[in-house]
C-alpha cells in the first residue's frame, strides 16, 4: 500500500464563483458571492490536507454470472467483491487499483464552524472548495494508475465508485475502505457506509493488457443526473485542461 499527499491545487477563487450557474437573464455573480468565494479559498488553502491511499491487487477471476470479482490478497487468502452489473468493466483486468482520497478533517471542521454560525454562503463555498480539491486529488490518482499501467505496457478501464456504478451500492465502500486501508490516511467509515471526514471518496480501476485505453475513463454517462450535474468528470477535466494558474499550499 502507498499513501500519497498532494500539496498543490490548480484552481483559483475565481474558478469557484465562475461555476455558479447564471440564470437565463445572464445575471452576474454578486460582490457578496465573490467575496465569500475569495474568503473560503483563502481559509481553505490553510487547512486542506489532501491524502490518498492506493493498493494494487492481482485478480483471480471475474464473473459476469455472479457479478463478482475475486482478488488475490495473499497465498492463503482471496476476496470476492460484488460489483453488480458493472462488473463487466473489470473482465479485462489483471490487477485492480483500490483508491481512497480525502481532503482531511480540518477542512470539514472549518465547514462545521460556519454551519454553527449559520453562514450559508461560506458553508457553500467551503464545501465547494473541498469538492474541487477532492476532484484534483482523484484526478492525480487516476493519472498515477495510468502511469503504473503504462510501465507494464497495459491499458486501463474506467474508474468505478460505489453508489455511482450501476448495480453497485454505496455499501460497497466498506470493502474498498478495508482493501485500501483507509485508516492509514485518517479515514473512518460509518454505519451508512459513508467515509468520514465526508469530503472523501473511493474508487477502483482495472489494469491489464486487454484494455484498449491508456486513460482512466468515466462512467458519468450512466448516471441519472448526467445532464444537470455540474460536477461530472467531463466538465471538470475540460476546465482543468484550460487552467493556467496554480497555487501551492
Amino acid at each position: 500500500m502507498e499513501t500519497i499527499t498532494l500539496d498543490t491545487i490548480h484552481f483559483t477563487a475565481s474558478d469557484m464563483f465562475s461555476r455558479y450557474p447564471e440564470d437565463k437573464r445572464k445575471r452576474s455573480v454578486s460582490r457578496e458571492m465573490t467575496d465569500a468565494a475569495e474568503r473560503a479559498y483563502a481559509e481553505g488553502v490553510k487547512c486542506v490536507a489532501m491524502r490518498s491511499a492506493i493498493e494494487i491487487y492481482p485478480t483471480v477471476e471475474c464473473s459476469s454470472a455472479n457479478e463478482n470479482i475475486e482478488l488475490y490478497i495473499s497465498e492463503r487468502l482471496t476476496k470476492q467483491v460484488h460489483l453488480g452489473r458493472s462488473v463487466g468493466y473489470m473482465i479485462p483486468a489483471k490487477e485492480i487499483a483500490v483508491v481512497l482520497c480525502t481532503v482531511g478533517a480540518p477542512l470539514v471542521l472549518l465547514l462545521q464552524k460556519y454551519a454553527k454560525a449559520n453562514d450559508c454562503l461560506m458553508m457553500y463555498y467551503i464545501d465547494l472548495f473541498g469538492i474541487l480539491a477532492l476532484n484534483e486529488l482523484a484526478a492525480a490518482m487516476r493519472k498515477y494508475v495510468e502511469d503504473i499501467a503504462a510501465s507494464k505496457g497495459w491499458g486501463v478501464g474506467p474508474s468505478m465508485k460505489p453508489g455511482s456504478a450501476a448495480g453497485w451500492g454505496v455499501e460497497g465502500q466498506r470493502e474498498l475502505y478495508s482493501l485500501g486501508h483507509g485508516e492509514n490516511i485518517g479515514l473512518t467509515i460509518n454505519a451508512a457506509s459513508f467515509l468520514i471526514p465526508h469530503i472523501s471518496n473511493s474508487f477502483i480501476v482495472g489494469l491489464g493488457p486487454h484494455y484498449l485505453s491508456n486513460h482512466v475513463g468515466s462512467l458519468c454517462s450512466e448516471c441519472l443526473r448526467y445532464r444537470e450535474c455540474l460536477w461530472r468528470r467531463e466538465n471538470i477535466e475540460e476546465e482543468a485542461n484550460g487552467t493556467q494558474n496554480k497555487r501551492s499550499l
